[in-house]
């Protein structure tokens, strides 16, 4: 299939309130403890139980921080045939 018409933009999102940073906090902390990602980066040996610990409590102490904040950028590709 062809497409007339494909329009590839992006945009970007800032999450810096309190209340953003808790959930992304709480969203990753909770990945890397206990998710399939946690597992197969133990089982691979890319890290250890102990390390993904740290990293979990590094997620809250960022969100604890006034100063804190997460860009995450959005491709999109949209198209029309």
């Amino acid at each position: 299939m062809s497409f007339d018409v494909v329009h590839a933009p992006a945009s970007v999102r800032c999450f810096a309130a309190p209340d953003e940073r808790a959930w992304w906090s709480d969203l990753w902390a909770d990945r890397v403890r206990s998710s399939t990602f946690a597992r197969q980066a133990v089982d691979r040996g890319l890290t250890d139980a102990d390390e993904l610990a740290e990293v979990a409590e590094a997620w809250h102490r960022w969100a604890a921080r006034d100063d804190g904040w997460l860009t995450i950028v959005h491709g999109e590709v949209l198209c029309r045939g």
